[in-house]
C-alpha cells in the first residue's frame, strides 16, 4: 500500500526539480517553464509503475495506491460544464496511472436530490464504476457501489470480499 500516490508524485517532482533542473523552478529552462518538469516526470513515473508490476508478479501480491481527491471542472463540448471528483495529483501523470490501475475506486457519500435539494450524505460508499461526477472504474465487473461501513477496516473488508467474488466469477467464465 502506498499512502498516497499524490505524495509519491510530489516526491518525484521534487527529485526531478533537483536532479534534472538543478533546483531551478522558474526561468526559460526551469521546471515550471511550459510544463517541462511535469513532462520530465512522465518517464520516471512509468518506470515506477513498471517496478510495481515487477513486485506484484514476483511477490504475487496486490498493489494499492491511495490518493487524496479533488474536484475538477470539466469543459463539456456537448453541453454545460460540470465538476468531477477525481484523484489528486500531477495531471500529466494521471493517464499512466489510469491505464495501469485495475481498479479505480472513489470513497464518497450516497446523496440523492429531491426537489433540487440534496438529501442523505451520511452513508459512506465506495464507487467502483465511473460517471460524469466521479472518476472510477475496474476490470473485474465490480458493482457500481459498495457500502463502506463506518470504519476503514469495514470498507476494506467489503471491497476485498467483492473483489474476490468478481475475480472468481471471471475465472469461472
Amino acid at each position: 500500500v502506498i499512502d498516497t500516490a499524490n505524495g509519491a508524485e510530489r516526491l518525484l517532482a521534487d527529485w526531478v526539480l533537483r536532479e534534472e533542473f538543478d533546483g531551478q523552478m522558474g526561468g526559460k529552462n526551469g521546471y515550471g517553464s511550459y510544463g517541462k518538469g511535469d513532462l520530465a516526470c512522465i518517464r520516471h513515473w512509468g518506470e515506477f509503475l513498471r517496478e510495481l508490476d515487477r513486485v506484484r508478479g514476483k511477490r504475487r501480491m496486490s498493489i494499492v495506491l491511495l490518493a487524496h481527491s479533488k474536484i475538477k471542472s470539466v469543459n463539456n463540448p456537448e453541453g454545460e460544464d460540470y465538476d468531477q471528483l477525481r484523484p489528486e495529483g500531477i495531471d500529466k501523470l494521471w493517464p499512466l496511472t489510469h491505464k495501469w490501475a485495475s481498479v479505480i475506486a472513489a470513497g464518497t457519500y450516497r446523496v440523492a436530490v429531491k426537489d433540487d435539494k440534496a438529501q442523505g450524505g451520511r452513508e459512506r460508499v465506495i464507487r467502483l464504476q465511473g460517471n460524469a461526477a466521479v472518476v472510477a472504474g475496474n476490470r473485474y465487473g465490480l458493482p457500481e457501489t459498495v457500502n463502506a461501513g463506518g470504519t476503514p477496516a469495514a470498507a476494506f473488508a467489503t471491497f476485498a470480499r467483492e473483489l474476490q467474488k468478481a475475480k472468481k466469477a471471471q475465472a469461472n467464465a
